[in-house]
């Protein structure tokens, strides 16, 4: 009986692969990123155990950071042009950039080897199933929650900072002002700044104190992400501007504690980084065993107040059950479920 068992089992290994899959990672100091990638990395783990328990396919997964700014743009970019012939059977992709990687990208999809990308998206590219948190809805959860906090007859002073380069801020950006719209609050953007890490977020607080260096010039800051806000938020703290109300996306801890700490933080909604990459993953080995995938997959923004704290474990834990929202809303039910795209 035990040479048959032991027989199965060699034969059940020999045919059990080994999939090469590339990660191209964007920020290593862009906490929310670091996140993400960590849920793929631990997801890896999780699979290959499985999979060596049961004799099923394995994951090498080859990790690569773009880093910030141009450089780390232009790093992507030849980074993916340096992997195209070195047997990679899947690139999971965040990308850095939408126009640069385009044809390198273009490249791969003419090699037939499937793409999938997280958190940012590539126009023009053949892409097998792209994963996000739904970014529309982070920045509207922030736009409708400053809509019920100020009189809509009040024409708030606005400053957006946001980073024009990837879908995902661009989409949290329409968000917010389309809720602002919706709830018919008035408004008047009196500057926009780009920032999307510490060291832009830091130049820009500067730059704010500056252009606005008077009480009342200003009622709400919006950011698109927290690691390019908490230097503006820190700044705009230290130096007793606690007449500004600030909405910011992400959920990073340091930012929750702010709004713990009743700072000029009233809203952050927040992403479930590691739940992102970790089902980008399970969607990459899916498609590498031939199994159908959604072509697009959304998951659930959680809007962190003072009010909602509790509900909030996160960016590692379970997403929380529905509930309905302690403030105004023409959409009083929060869900988190994911949202599947064919």
């Amino acid at each position: 009986m035990k040479i048959v068992i032991l027989s199965l089992f060699f034969t059940l290994n020999i045919f059990a692969k080994t999939f090469n899959i590339a990660l191209l990672s964007w920020s290593d100091s862009v906490a929310g990123m670091v996140s993400m990638r960590e849920g793929v990395i631990e997801e890896t783990d999780k699979i290959n155990i499985l999979a060596k328990e049961t004799s099923k396919n394995l994951i090498n997964l080859k990790v690569f950071i773009a880093g910030d700014g141009q450089e780390g743009m232009e790093r992507q970019k030849k980074q993916i042009l340096n992997l195209i012939d070195k047997d990679i059977d899947l690139f999971i992709i965040q990308p850095s950039d939408s126009a640069i990687l385009s044809e390198p990208l273009k490249m791969i999809n003419r090699k037939k080897i499937p793409i999938v990308t997280y958190d940012g998206y590539i126009l023009d590219v053949e892409i097998t199933s792209h994963l996000s948190s739904n970014n529309y809805q982070l920045g509207f959860l922030n736009g409708e929650f400053v809509a019920n906090s100020f009189d809509s007859e009040k024409e708030i002073k606005l400053i957006m900072i946001e980073y024009p380069h990837v879908p995902q801020t661009v989409k949290r950006a329409d968000g917010f002002l389309d809720a602002l719209e919706h709830y018919r609050q008035k408004y008047k953007i009196i500057a926009s700044y780009k920032s999307v890490n510490p060291t832009e977020g830091k130049k820009v607080a500067e730059k704010i104190l500056k252009n606005f260096p008077k009480k009342d010039s200003i009622d709400v800051i919006f950011a698109i992400n927290d690691s390019g806000s908490f230097p503006i938020l820190e700044k705009l703290i230290e130096t007793k501007r606690d007449e500004i109300f600030f909405a910011s996306i992400d959920g990073e801890k340091k930012m929750v504690k702010l709004i713990e700490d009743n700072s000029i933080l009233k809203i952050d909604s927040a992403q479930f980084c590691k739940a992102l990459g970790a089902t980008a993953l399970k969607t990459s080995y899916q498609i590498l065993n031939n199994k159908r995938v959604p072509k697009y997959i959304k998951l659930p923004v959680f809007p962190i107040t003072k009010e909602t704290l509790h509900l909030y474990k996160g960016w590692s834990s379970d997403i929380p059950k529905e509930f309905i929202k302690p403030w105004s809303s023409d959409f009083p039910k929060w869900s988190g479920d994911l949202i599947y795209q064919k």
